[in-house]
């Protein structure tokens, strides 16, 4: 999905990496975590912090200006965006079957 979310907003170009699967993997532990804590999701602050920092810091273009080449910012997003999104749904199920 994050490299859909590239693709559309950049065209067809040849870029990898895996960062918007890494940004998704983070933005579901975080709210399954949130909403179902358990030992198995455990997400430090600070990790969090630094993720939400550095994709503010690339957005901002700074990185591309630097000359340090472009980053996928769509791609980032989007898979926070579905990360957080599936984090969601599984921690509200598996919310509900807690207290079942």
């Amino acid at each position: 999905m994050s490299n859909l979310a590239q693709h559309y907003t950049s065209g067809p170009s040849l870029f990898g990496g895996l960062s918007g699967v890494l940004y998704g993997l983070l933005g579901h532990i975080w709210l399954y975590q949130w909403l179902a804590p358990n030992r198995y999701f455990n997400l430090p602050k600070g990790v969090l912090v630094m993720m939400l920092i550095w994709l503010v810091v690339c957005l901002t273009g700074v990185v591309g200006t630097l000359g340090l080449g472009q980053i996928a910012n769509a791609a980032h997003v989007g898979g926070l965006l579905i990360g957080c999104l599936t984090g969601l749904l599984g921690g509200a199920l598996a919310r509900r079957k807690l207290s079942a």
